[in-house]
């Protein structure tokens, strides 16, 4: 109860909350606070609503609170997004992806031996083409062959110097134990 007598049930009011959908809180929103919502979240909304119900019955932060909030704020950088603008939010002109690295330059071919199938892709500038066909990935093309899209070793592998150095460092010795002496196995490194 507040000095004036009147009292706030939070646990009624968060139950009639909890029946709205997100447009009529943020309806509400609007009615209570005066601006509009930028969020969609339920919950956020919820709690908000609840907040300034509560502000309204038992008052809000008094002036002392508000302006310490306010030197806080001016202290440290707080980031406040601002408001989405309509012309913000419509789309601009789509930019192409980047290319990956470990591509060819278009017009080139990937050729990979594939059980006992000999595989050529022409590498393109928006996709590739494989048998006549145009595909967007290699991994599409991947799935028309094997029939999985879990076949990551068709698609790209690294140059022959990579691929040396990489066995090389798979069968590094083990680490020799506390007291000098090396361990009685000698794993490859999984990849």
């Amino acid at each position: 109860m507040t000095a004036t007598g009147v009292r706030f049930d939070v646990e009624a009011e968060r139950r009639r909350l909890g029946a709205m959908t997100a447009g009529e809180l943020r309806r509400r929103y609007q009615e209570i606070g005066g601006d509009e919502a930028r969020s969609r979240n339920r919950e956020y909304l919820i709690r908000r609503i609840l907040w300034m119900l509560q502000a309204g019955t038992y008052g809000g932060l008094s002036e002392r609170a508000a302006g310490l909030a306010d030197a806080l704020a001016r202290e440290f950088d707080v980031r406040a997004t601002p408001p989405r603008t309509r012309d913000a939010a419509a789309p601009g002109p789509r930019t192409a992806p980047e290319r990956d690295g470990r591509l060819p330059a278009p017009g080139r071919a990937i050729v990979r031996r594939y059980k006992g199938e000999t595989l050529r892709v022409t590498v393109l500038a928006d996709g590739f083409e494989f048998r006549g066909e145009r595909y967007g990935s290699l991994s599409a093309i991947a799935k028309s062959v094997t029939g999985s899209h879990m076949a990551v070793r068709f698609a790209i592998t690294p140059p022959a110097a990579l691929r040396a150095e990489s066995l090389q460092a798979r069968f590094r010795p083990a680490r020799a134990s506390r007291r000098g002496r090396r361990s009685r196995t000698c794993r490859p490194w999984r990849t």
